[in-house]
C-alpha cells in the first residue's frame, strides 16, 4: 500500500479504532510518517488484545490515540528508532 492510498483509507474513517490501529502500524514498520487531513478521535485503544496477545508495557502515542503495547522497539523490527 502507497503512503497516499493509506492517506486516503484514513481520512475516511479517522476514528475507527481499527483505522488507527493501521495507521499507526503502518507508519510504525514502514518509517514514513503520512498526512492527515482530520485528527483522530476516539478512546485510546491497546494495540495488542491482552486476552490474545502477550502485550509489553503500554506507551500513550497521542497522534494515533493508540496504547502501543508492543514487546520492543521499532529497532527489532528493522529500525533505528
Amino acid at each position: 500500500m502507497t503512503t497516499a492510498e493509506m492517506e486516503k483509507y484514513v481520512a475516511a474513517a479517522p476514528g475507527s479504532k481499527y483505522t488507527r490501529k493501521i495507521g499507526f502500524l503502518y507508519e510504525f514498520l514502514m518509517a514514513r510518517q503520512i498526512s492527515l487531513t482530520r485528527p483522530v478521535s476516539g478512546n485510546y485503544v491497546n494495540l495488542l488484545e491482552e486476552g490474545k496477545y502477550i502485550p509489553g508495557q503500554p506507551i500513550k502515542n497521542a497522534r494515533w490515540r493508540i496504547n502501543n503495547n508492543l514487546l520492543g522497539t521499532p529497532k527489532i523490527f528493522g529500525r533505528r528508532s
